[in-house]
């Protein structure tokens, strides 16, 4: 109970920015002692300009899953901002990591809703130019992939390898 009341406070009167250090503090340690719910975590990189558009359809697809299947016992979004010229490419365009992270009960979340809710979150990244980071559940379709993954999508337009010296590799 003192550590669900320390959380509290903490939420209450957080800094206005913390550090990526107090949030994983907060999320390993705080939330997981104080809710005990097992946890999940989907990822999206998104181009800055999108960061908002995504958000708001990606917190609409989990509050609809949880009110629908009653499988999420708490719904957190954290939000980092990146600059990655190799996420960007030529454009130069920031991009921002989405960290979904949710408490799930696991007879409500089956593998099949699970399975529903990737491919949706998958769906929504695309439309918005998004990335899936890929040690997250992803969904498994190779066009799909294609396009979620940036080292696939970036391969397509790199040099093969020895090109540059007139060598082969």
């Amino acid at each position: 109970m003192l550590v669900k009341a320390l959380g509290t406070i903490g939420v209450v009167f957080s800094p206005r920015y913390a550090s990526i250090k107090n949030v994983e503090t907060f999320t390993d340690k705080v939330l997981d002692s104080s809710v005990g719910d097992p946890t999940r975590m989907l990822i999206a990189l998104a181009p800055m300009d999108r960061y908002e558009t995504l958000f708001r359809a990606l917190h609409a697809l989990t509050v609809e899953y949880r009110d629908r299947y009653r499988c999420f016992t708490f719904i957190s979004f954290y939000v980092k901002a990146i600059h990655s010229p190799w996420l960007s490419g030529d454009s130069g365009e920031p991009f921002c990591e989405l960290m979904l992270y949710l408490g799930v009960r696991p007879s409500e979340l089956t593998s099949e809703r699970l399975d529903a809710l990737v491919g949706e979150i998958d769906r929504l990244c695309i439309e918005q130019g998004a990335f899936r980071y890929m040690h997250t559940k992803t969904g498994k379709h190779p066009a799909v992939r294609q396009k979620l993954d940036p080292q696939a999508r970036y391969a397509e337009h790199a040099e093969p390898e020895g090109a540059a010296t007139g060598t082969e590799g």
